[in-house]
């Protein structure tokens, strides 16, 4: 989230520190194994990096993010025992080997992510264990056989499901916008998730393998699913007949297989569904109708293309043997258009009559016309008070000094930070400016704060670098990401030992990370 290079310190110390984001660098080399010593250590994210090697042992996590790096070797064995882990994603990395059977004894699991790697052989029975598991991708490898049968002890995937909430982490009041940790690819676009909005998402992607055998029935029973992609595969066989118990389904891709028979009815019954792809494979017989399919294929006409036995509409090829059916249909539907119309021209046809008796009425009686245009006045008079008294609240004070601890309006005008000569004095103070359209450089008046303690600039425009001057001796919380700062790590922070959260993700930061970030002992959360 910055543009940090080089390697990790060797010995990165923090022994307090909780949260650990590096994503979106260019760091590179192995991951330092001092790391493992983070007995504290529940979030890891050094996603989008070009960190290689085998990965290290890692402390008891519940959060690791380590895609887009080089990352090779098999499956990590230290994994066994992380029975607390809820989200990993190892995607886009070069490890190889079977996914063990052992995956299934990691009962917290939510998010399971390891597309795109080298992993072959099976996929293992015992994956079905996981109880909580809501999102499964293992697109984009070599793995073959049968999909499990026993689907259905996905439980987490059915509507079913207690309520779908982050772990502790996200319920103790932080949500930094730097955790944009999970890519999925639905409806052939790349969407990318905050952590806590990553556990709304439930679906299943096999897109990619080469998997053969039939779609387990057991699958309509996830009736939680929102993407289900087993696209670029073998399998044969039937769509399962009941496909329509997936209401909430709005992705649904088993192009590129050897699927054979007919569509089932009950596909019309996704009223949900916004993105459909059935190409490519062998099915035969009538296409279902629909308004949600017919505005698919509408939108992406290509949804049906590769099965030369499908007929009817919306295709120009006709279905032997069901024309009187078809007429029959024919007939129904016109009687259904008639019934329509008539609904609607007596509908607008009463609108038109009434509007034209008030209309007259008021034209032709003068007491009314007044009585009706002062009730209009009162009301446009009640609606600008209520909306002048409502923004003069919003901005009735500009820092006064019993409001340090509120927020700056979103619609503050963009001007630059103001010298702070009116907090001097403070023993103890954490002003909150974040989210607002603050330019210009951070001013050095602002180092005269030796009772600074909190300081939020996040989501704003400022720029520059952070100057020597920077010091705070006293700070525990510093929030500085997603503005425009550059430079390389602010050296000024070495003497800030008090520091429990760090934040400079989102900026044009360069350099090294410096060996000295791990004297900051008492740092728990660390985002660059």
């Amino acid at each position: 989230m910055n543009n940090f290079s080089g390697h990790l310190p060797i010995e990165f110390g923090a022994p307090n520190l909780e949260v650990l984001v590096l994503s979106s660098n260019y760091i590179t080399g192995h991951v330092p194994r001092s790391i493992s010593n983070m007995q504290n250590l529940h979030y890891l994210d050094l996603s989008n990096n070009y960190f290689y090697g085998e990965l290290p042992s890692m402390p008891n996590l519940l959060y690791l993010l380590l895609s887009n790096n080089i990352f090779s070797g098999k499956f990590p064995s230290w994994l066994q025992s992380f029975s607390t882990l809820v989200f990993l994603d190892l995607s886009w990395n070069k490890l190889e080997g079977t996914i063990p059977t052992w995956i299934g004894e990691l009962a917290g699991l939510r998010l399971l992510h390891i597309s795109h790697n080298m992993f072959y052989g099976e996929i293992p029975v015992n994956i079905t264990n996981l109880k909580q598991l809501q999102l499964l991708n293992l697109a984009g490898n070599n793995l073959s056989g049968s999909i499990p049968l026993s689907l259905s002890n996905l439980i987490g995937m059915t509507s079913k499901h207690p309520e779908r909430l982050g772990t502790d982490w996200y319920n103790t009041g932080v949500r930094d916008s730097s955790l944009d940790v999970l890519s999925l690819v639905i409806k052939h676009q790349e969407l990318k998730y905050l952590a806590n909005g990553a556990f709304h998402m439930v679906g299943i992607d096999l897109s990619l393998n080469n998997l053969t055998g039939l779609i387990p029935d057991g699958i309509t029973s996830l009736n939680g699913l929102v993407n289900l992609n087993l696209s670029w595969n073998q399998l044969s066989g039937r769509i399962p007949k009941n496909i329509g118990a997936l209401k909430a389904l709005e992705s649904f891709d088993f192009s590129r297989n050897n699927l054979s028979g007919e569509i089932p009815l009950s596909l019309s019954d996704l009223t949900s569904l916004s993105y459909l792809d059935l190409s490519y494979n062998n099915l035969v017989g009538r296409i279902p109708r629909g308004r949600q399919l017919d505005t698919l294929y509408d939108n992406e006409q290509s949804m049906y293309d590769g099965n030369s036995g499908l007929c009817g509409p919306p295709f120009e090829r006709n279905c032997s043997g069901n024309n009187a059916a078809e007429h029959d249909s024919q007939k129904t539907s016109v009687n259904d258009l008639e019934s329509r119309m008539f609904f609607y021209f007596g509908l607008v046809s009463g609108f038109v009559v009434g509007l034209w008796v008030v209309f007259c009425a008021i034209l032709f009686r003068t007491s009314w016309r007044v009585a009706y245009f002062r009730q209009f006045d009162k009301l446009y008079d009640k609606a600008y008070v209520f909306v002048v008294v409502t923004w003069a609240r919003q901005l009735e004070i500009k820092y006064p000094s019993h409001m340090l601890y509120t927020s700056i309006p979103f619609s503050f005008p963009v001007a630059a930070l103001p010298t702070v000569r009116w907090w001097r004095g403070k023993s103890s103070i954490s002003p909150r400016l974040s989210s607002n359209y603050f330019i210009g450089h951070i001013p050095e008046s602002i180092c005269e704060l030796h009772g600074l303690l909190a300081f939020d600039l996040s989501n704003n425009l400022l720029d520059g670098e952070l100057h020597e001057s920077f010091q705070m001796p006293k700070m525990v919380f510093l929030l500085l990401s997603n503005n425009n700062f550059s430079g390389k790590f602010p050296s000024s922070l070495q003497s800030s030992s008090t520091l429990v959260f760090l934040d400079l993700a989102w900026n044009k930061f360069y350099g090294t990370l410096p060996s000295w970030i791990g004297d900051l002992v008492n740092l728990r959360f660390f985002g660059a």
